[in-house]
């Protein structure tokens, strides 16, 4: 029970800092707040590659400062978006998760405990953090309704897996994880999308949009085998211990990161 009211609390506690910061803080400090969970997620990643607790925390200062760097030139800290810039660090990022993590994961590739490893994490990371960025340009709403799609995915994922999974999706990456946890994601994805519609739908049409929101729920899923993967190369259960009772940053936005970038992509025509 101890543990369950350490993981109540806790997720309680973010969950009112990140409201309260998204509707509240001026844009200034929200960036900040979001290049400096880029920069945790860094340092995190870092170690599952095979870091040092002391050299990932100089592969995340140089990931922040990218970030930051980034978030300027690309004209989203100013609100006039250079879509060139900004595609150029996403569209890296977007086709890792879609054409690259899914022919990896489970295979033994040594070269992600190393270079290989920090490469991806910075192109991953930094694309997560500019695409939050951007999104959040466009109101807190827009950013509410990308973070409550992976909450909705999760939620499913787990008690669609729960109640009807025997199948194994991942057994050697993650056993937990279900077929039926899958379908139940993105059956999920799908209906949170075709709820959202009225709300926040664009120009590419109703069809459109539902495909987008079930294939956005899909790099979510494909995000969280991912970081699955990483711990067990590592031969960790979390990535880290910042948050009491969920691990650390990276195990709570592990399937966020792979999509924000298709988000900012499609949805912000990048």
């Amino acid at each position: 029970m101890s543990e369950l009211v350490k993981r109540t609390a806790t997720a309680a506690v973010a969950l009112v800092l990140f409201l309260a910061l998204l509707f509240g803080a001026p844009p200034l400090a929200w960036a900040f707040f979001v290049v400096a969970m880029v920069g945790v997620a860094a340092w995190e990643w870092g170690q599952l590659t095979g870091l040092s607790r002391v050299e990932a925390i100089g592969f995340a200062v140089l990931v922040t400062v990218a970030t930051a760097v980034l978030w300027r030139v690309s004209g989203i800290a100013i609100g006039i978006v250079d879509r060139t810039v900004a595609g150029a660090v996403v569209l890296p990022a977007l086709f890792f998760w879609v054409g690259i993590a899914p022919l990896l994961m489970g295979r033994r590739i040594p070269g992600l405990r190393g270079w290989v490893g920090l490469m991806v994490g910075a192109t991953v990371l930094v694309a997560a953090g500019i695409a939050m960025l951007g999104l959040s340009a466009q109101g807190p709403g827009v950013v509410l309704a990308a973070v409550t799609l992976v909450w909705v995915i999760d939620t499913a994922a787990f008690f669609v897996g729960r109640r009807y999974g025997s199948r194994k999706l991942a057994e050697h990456i993650s056993p937990n994880k279900t077929w039926a946890g899958l379908y139940g994601a993105l059956g999920a994805g799908t209906l949170y999308g075709v709820i959202l519609y009225p709300l926040l739908g664009d120009a590419s049409g109703f069809w459109g949009w539902v495909g987008a929101m079930t294939g956005a729920s899909a790099l979510g899923v494909i995000g969280d085998l991912w970081e699955s993967w990483l711990k067990r190369l590592a031969g960790v259960r979390e990535s880290g211990h910042l948050l009491p009772g969920h691990g650390g940053v990276l195990d709570r936005v592990d399937a966020l990161v792979a999509v924000l970038p298709f988000l900012a992509f499609w949805w912000l025509g990048w």
